[in-house]
Order: C-alpha cells, then structure tokens, then sequence
C-alpha cells in the first residue's frame, strides 16, 4: 500500500512539475503584464544594480529620485529593500532581463517547497513530506508564486528560515542560531511587512507548546529586541516620508463593524485558496497537537500552529485579503498541520488508515484548479516599431498599471545608460490618492497639454484601451491632431495606438517635473538633464 501510494505522490510531483514549465514556459521571455506589481519590483531592483555598480557612496534618496524620473516604477518606501538587494545581486550574475527575474522567483519558491518537506519529514516521515509537497506543488497560490516577479516567495521562504533557526535554538541551545533566527527575520521583514506576524508567532509558540521556561530565557527577548532593532528604522523612516503603506487602514481597525466586514474578505477572498477539507485537516492537526509530548516534536507543531494563527488573524484585522498571494508565506504550514491531522484520524484505524486517509489528503485537492493567469502579449513588439535614435528620447505611455509597467521594463532594458524617460500617463496626466482615490485632470484643455508635451519634448506618445480616464480621450486627440502614426496593434482585443512628434525630432529632453502625488505629501520629482549626458 505505501509503496502504491509513494507512487501516486510521486506521478502527482511530476505531473505538478510540468504543469510549472509550462506555465514558465507561456510567460517568460514575454512582456511583463501578469501583475500590476510587477514591474514596480523589476524595475527597483535595476535601481539597486545601478546603484551599487556606479552610485555607491551618493545619495541614495536623491539617486532614486533621478531614476524614479526616468523610469517612474521605483518602489522601494512602499516596500522594504532586502528583495530588490538580492534581485541586483542576481541581476549581476544573470542579466537584467524579463527571464532572469522569473527564474529568481522560481529558485526562491523551489527552496520554499525544500523547506516544506524538511519541516514535514522531521515529524511525519517521507510519505507525509511528499504528500505535502506534492499538494504544494499543484496549488495555484504557489504556482503563481512561482511564475509573477513579486516578493511573497522570498518572504515565505525566509519566514519559514527564521522559524526553523528558532526551534533549532531551543532544541540544541546554541545561540548561533537565534542569531540566525533574529537575521533572517530581519531580511524577512524587510522584503514585506507582513512578516512582522514572525514575531508574533514565536511570542505564541511557548505558550502552545507549554514551554513556559522559555519566556524567562534572556536569549528570547534578546533575539526578538534585535529583530526590532534591524527591521524596525526602514519602517519609521517610510513613514516619516509618508512613502510607506498609510496608517489609516490600522487606525480603521477601531471603527465600528470594520473587523466583521474585513472578516468577510478574508472568508470570500482567501479561503479558496484551499479546499475545505483541507482547512479541515488543518483545524484537527492544530487541535491533536496540544496531546503530543513535550519535545522537538512538539515545539515544531506549535510553531506551526502559531504562525498559521497569527498569519491569519494579521491578514483579516489589516484587511489585507484582497490578493491570495498574501496567504503564500502560511500555505505550507496549513498543509503541514492538515497532514498531521490526517494522521491522528488514522491512528483511530491502524494499521492500514495512514496511507489511506494520507491519498484522501491528495485527493481533497482534486481537481486541480486551473491557473488562468493571462499575460499580456505585443507591448515589445510595438516598441520595436520605434526608429534608433542618439537622443534620449521621452516616452509618454498612457495605460492601466500593468500596461505602462510593460512597456517601462522594456524601454528600461534596452537602456542601459538611463538616459531616456518613459513617462507614465496615470502620473504625468492626473493626480490621485491610494487606489485611484480623489482623482484629479492636470490638464483639462487639450491646448495646456500639447504646449507641455513640446515643452519636454515628448518624442513618442503611446496610448492603448486598457485606460479608461479622463485623460485617454484627451492625449488620444491631441496626438492625433499634431502627431504622427507610427502603427496600431491589438493586445487581447484592445488596441495600441504609437504616435511621433515631428517637432521633437533631434532635440533631446529639456524639462520634465511631475508630483507623487498626495499619497506621498505632493512632493516633486524633477530630471536633471546633464545626468546622464
């Protein structure tokens, strides 16, 4: 029976494995248009290459502002900067290109399922560690964790790396590995803020695992004063700066009825993620942990069962419910904690209940969900309809967020000098606050806009359907009136309209300046035009 089933698990490994490649295969090398967040990481960590191979030692704060004019999707304040200092790293080794930034997520998310199947052999054996991976592998919150150039990867990965230094302290009481535990934590928590729930866990787990000696261990607040201590400045810095997540939606927390409704979010928007027996399994796994012994085994559940709990209640009282992506970092030890309670309904029928009730484990998740992600395809093409030039050159691209990230990456990479400008229309030609809030026209006549367009000069205007404001229609007239055509494609149904500016012909940029906007206090960001002369 075991080996029949080590068998399944194994097709079900591979079958999952293939499934990836060619999903990968769609996508990479395509444009960058998955995700509207895309692009904002790809493009922060260029900045960073840029800026350790020739900036270093400047600014920083005012080096990220002249690439923030040039190329307008840098978003380090909004996140933290640890992903975007592994990203340049790699970048370094293997390319600044679409493909390289994919096949970083892909390495992080296979250590990820590395990680998973460490923690799960360690308690539940072989059989139970590729079960699990094998149902981590075929779920589409990390399928796409594994294909979109984002950083949920990296901080599940790294959450799941602290939370293994940290049981391995009170296992073996060396103190290295708080020290490792309190770094990696730190790296964590600055690639995404949603792991300061780290914290919280291992504030959980001695409690769970009825470990109270382990509160009065100096080396316990010691390790947690440390994480604060390295994590906590960035945070406090993007605040003061008003360029990190805002502090209403904390402060909305205390409103009447807002947790009832985030509540709700999270019931409609995350528990998808896994089928229902699975949050089953998992309930029963965190309740038959409190009968195991005191030991490894135990400290291991509990911290489990504390990570998945402070996860889940961090993510309804944010509100942060609204992408499943956000649920990545706590997947694998879900799983891990269902596997465990498939296993104590099995000890109630030895001895052939295990592998049996392990096959229902895998067969709760059947079928499989199919990942229906459409990336955008033709933004590189329409691009290539664009004339060499010696000038820097100023794009105005004028689209949702993902279509203006498309087209940012593209002309980011075949400019290594960053001597060009690619100008996003949603910021160059309205002003509004989070989430599109409070919009506002710039430039509601068409004569104000054309006499700023010459003034840049805008060489090239670049306009599709996928933006639906004010603006479009304006900037469409105005460049069909005194621009010329260049080509018009279609992108899934929508099209794409490239137009020339004669009169910018041969004159490079002179003058571009645009505010952030009130999210970030309508602070101005301007070129300098002898900087990349």
């Amino acid at each position: 029976m075991k080996l029949v089933l080590r068998c399944v698990i194994l097709a079900w490994i591979l079958f999952g494995a293939w499934q990836l490649l060619q999903l990968e295969t769609r996508t990479w090398g395509k444009d960058l248009a998955t995700h509207p967040d895309e692009a904002a990481h790809f493009t922060s960590g260029v900045m960073v290459a840029d800026y350790l191979r020739g900036g270093a030692g400047t600014n920083p704060v005012a080096f990220a502002s002249e690439f923030y004019v040039h190329y307008p999707k840098v978003a380090i304040g909004h996140w933290p900067p640890f992903y975007y200092l592994v990203e340049a790293v790699w970048f370094g080794i293997a390319g600044e290109t679409v493909s390289s930034a994919r096949a970083l997520v892909m390495l992080t998310a296979l250590l990820l399922m590395a990680g998973t199947f460490w923690w799960a052999r360690r308690d539940l054996g072989w059989t139970a560690a590729f079960a699990v991976c094998a149902v981590l592998l075929n779920l589409n919150v990390f399928r796409i964790g594994a294909s979109e150039v984002l950083s949920d990867a990296m901080v599940a990965f790294l959450s799941m790396a602290a939370l293994f230094f940290w049981v391995r302290y009170f296992e073996k009481y060396r103190r290295a590995d708080l020290f490792l535990f309190s770094l990696v934590a730190s790296a964590a928590i600055l690639t995404k803020g949603n792991a300061w729930v780290i914290l919280l866990a291992v504030g959980l787990a001695p409690l769970l695992a009825g470990r109270w000696r382990i509160y009065l261990d100096r080396w316990y607040w010691i390790s947690g004063v440390l994480v604060v201590l390295l994590a906590a400045p960035f945070y406090v810095y993007a605040q003061s700066t008003e360029s990190g997540y805002p502090t209403g939606s904390a402060q909305a927390v205390l409103q009447t009825g807002v947790i009832a409704r985030r509540f709700q979010m999270f019931v409609a928007g995350l528990l998808p993620v896994l089928p229902p027996a699975a949050w089953a399994l998992s309930a029963i796994g965190l309740l038959a942990g409190f009968r195991l012994r005191e030991g490894a085994h135990k400290l291991r559940w509990a911290m489990a069962a504390a990570f998945a709990v402070s996860m889940i209640a961090f993510l309804v009282l944010s509100g942060l419910s609204f992408e499943d992506r956000v649920l990545l970092p706590v997947v694998p030890f879900l799983l891990i904690l269902a596997c465990q309670g498939a296993i104590a309904l099995a000890s109630l029928r030895k001895p052939f209940a295990v592998p049996v009730l392990l096959a229902c484990l895998l067969l709760c998740f059947l079928p499989l969900q199919e990942f229906n992600a459409k990336p955008r395809d033709g933004y590189k093409e329409i691009l290539l309809d664009i004339p060499a030039s010696q000038s820097p050159r100023a794009l105005l691209v004028l689209s949702d967020s993902i279509g203006e990230g498309a087209v940012l990456v593209h002309e980011l990479i075949q400019d290594p000098r960053r001597r060009n400008a690619t100008i996003r229309g949603t910021k160059f030609l309205s002003e509004q606050d989070w989430n599109g809030q409070n919009y506002r026209e710039l430039f509601p006549e068409d004569q104000a806009l054309l006499e700023e367009l010459q003034k840049i000069p805008v060489t090239y205007v670049l306009i599709d359907d996928w933006s639906r404001r004010a603006e479009t229609t304006r900037l469409r007239r105005v460049a069909a009136a005194n621009f010329t055509l260049l080509s018009r494609r279609a992108v899934q149904g929508k099209f794409i309209e490239l137009y020339q500016n004669p009169k910018a012909d041969g004159r490079g940029i002179e003058s571009l300046r645009f505010s952030l906007g009130p999210s970030h206090g309508s602070r101005m960001v301007e070129l300098d035009p002898k900087a990349h002369q």
